[in-house]
């Protein structure tokens, strides 16, 4: 199931809504009060030609705490969340607007550190999308 939820992290990376009971909510029912309308989830295919290599994995960075990150993606959860609403083998990927009302949003943080990056063995001719 896809979902769209804010405050998983808080501004320094730690767990916020992913720290208590009922804490991370999916807003995905208000995307068009929130003036997004299709635009707030983000769908990611890590092995687009199904090579069996991930292209892009995630890390952590100082606005996100993963744990069991590997170079495989599904492998990657978010610390405490699986009983805190986000469920096991979920990948929460934080998206920042880089000012108000800018329309320009990053995965990075202060540090310019990606939470998103292509893996060491991603294949020559595959992609992601």
């Amino acid at each position: 199931m896809l979902s769209t939820n804010y405050q998983v992290f808080n501004e320094n990376g730690g767990l916020a809504g992913a720290n208590v009971p009922s804490g991370i909510i999916n807003i995905k029912g208000n995307l068009t009060a929130l003036m997004v309308e299709t635009n707030g989830v983000l769908k990611l295919n890590a092995d687009k030609q199904n090579s069996g290599t991930a292209v892009l994995t995630l890390q952590d960075n100082d606005d996100s705490d993963l744990d069991s990150c590997t170079q495989d993606a599904s492998a990657c959860t978010a610390t405490n969340s699986a009983s805190f609403g986000l469920g096991r083998n979920t990948q929460p990927i934080t998206i920042t607007e880089q000012g108000p009302n800018s329309g320009i949003f990053g995965t990075y943080d202060e540090s310019d550190k990606s939470a998103i990056i292509v893996t060491d063995n991603a294949k020559r001719g595959t992609s992601a999308t």
